[in-house]
Order: structure tokens, then sequence, then C-alpha cells
């Protein structure tokens, strides 16, 4: 089955609240041709946010907001960059490799609505609960209900043998893919990059960076993610993180 690469656009999900996902964050990208796409992105420590690589590849400038749910809010920060690294083997076509980090000077001022999560070092095991965040279309319907309120949902890893039987062998230990329950809670287009992440409610780790979804559609088919401790030596090399 053909993947596309994904800007999450949460169905079925639930408004977030204030501070709730501290960490999340929304990316403008400004094409060389002056397209814009948003995106999102995930702050890991005050001079750096973390998102995927088609999110990032062909930018001229990058607009990240953070501090808020509301992509409105007039409280939000937004910091401009034109600084970023692109993981230096990311293929657009098949999605491998598709991660990088945003740099940000000035940094991050952290608050109660602003600050890093923990990346994980573990290799995510099948059937863990996750929650996946991002910007967009509430409903089925793409051609509206787009929200500016950060939405979310709990999705389940899948066994990557399972995910294979679905997009065959591009689906190598560098991928997870998840999957919401009936109804069908998914990320799909909207904001690439945007998180997933487990312990919610007790000691948040990042796990994975949303990256694609089937080309048939979001409504029945799980979505794919970069998995964080398999490129988690990566990251402390371009970041210090």
């Amino acid at each position: 089955m053909q993947l596309v690469a994904a800007e999450v656009r949460v169905i079925n999900g639930q408004n977030a609240t204030k501070g709730q996902f501290p960490w999340q964050v929304g990316i403008l990208k400004i094409k060389s041709n002056m397209e814009l796409l948003f995106c999102g992105g995930t702050i890991i420590s005050e001079e750096w946010v973390l998102t995927s690589a088609n999110c990032l590849y062909d930018a001229q400038e990058l607009g990240v907001y953070s501090g808020v749910v509301d992509i409105t809010d007039f409280d939000r920060v937004i910091s401009t960059s034109s600084d970023y690294i692109i993981h230096e083997d990311f293929d657009s076509l098949t999605l491998q490799n598709d991660i990088g980090v945003i740099h940000l000077d000035p940094p991050l001022v952290f608050s109660d609505y602003t600050s890093a999560v923990v990346l994980s070092d573990e290799k995510l095991q099948p059937g863990t609960d996750a929650i996946v965040t991002g910007w967009g279309h509430s409903t089925h319907d793409y051609a509206a209900n787009v929200t500016d309120i950060l939405q979310y949902a709990s999705v389940s890893v899948l066994d990557n043998s399972d995910c294979e039987k679905i997009y065959g062998d591009v689906i190598s230990p560098s991928i997870v893919c998840a999957i919401g329950d009936n109804p069908v809670k998914n990320p799909c287009f909207g904001d690439a990059g945007g998180p997933l992440v487990v312990n919610i409610d007790a000691y948040p780790l990042h796990v994975a960076i949303f990256s694609f979804v089937s080309a048939e559609g979001c409504d029945s088919y799980p979505s794919g993610y970069t998995r964080t401790a398999y490129f988690r030596n990566w990251i402390k090399e371009k970041t210090g993180v």
C-alpha cells in the first residue's frame, strides 16, 4: 500500500487544555517558493525543537508557535529560525530517517505552558497506549471542521509485522505504527512532526514523531511514526540533548 507524508490532523480527538501538553509546538514552514505548510513539533530543550525531516525539507524560514493550545491566541510565542538540521539519510519517497531538529535563538523561556518533554531511550513495545497531538481536522470531513484548538487522542502501538502486512518493506526497525479505536482516532493531514507520548499522567516520555499515513486515507489504517529511541544518539549528537 502506498504511503504519503503526513501533516497531522487528529480525527475524533478531544480539545487540549492550556498547559496540558506544554512541549507541543506548531511550526509554520515557509518554502523557497513562498508556499506555506503547517507542521507540529516537540520542545526538547530551551534551544531545540524535534520534528520530522519532511517538515523541514526545502524550508526557507520557520515560525515556531509555543505556549498555547489555540494557535490564534495572542499569548502565543512565535520564534523564527532558518537554522535546522535534517537527517543526512532522509528519503522523501520512503520516509526513512524522517527526523530533524530546529535551533531556536534566542532560546525559549520555560513556564507552566512551555517546557520540554523527556526523550525515550527504550524501544516502544506493541500494545503500548500513547497520546498523539495535533491541530486541525476534528472529523473525517477534511474540507471543513478545521479547528484552531490542539487536539489529542489515545492510540495503541502495533507490532511491526502487522504494519508490514499493510505497508510492505518500508516498515523498517526505525518506524513504528499505531492506530486508535472505534471511532478511529488517528492523526491525518495537517501537521507532520507532532509527538507521540506515553505515561502522560505520570512521567511523560516522547516515543515517536508522526511521519505518514496511508494514501487510502486515515480512517481505517494505522499511521506511521519515526521511533525516538532509534535516533537517540543522532539527536544527542546534533543538539546535546
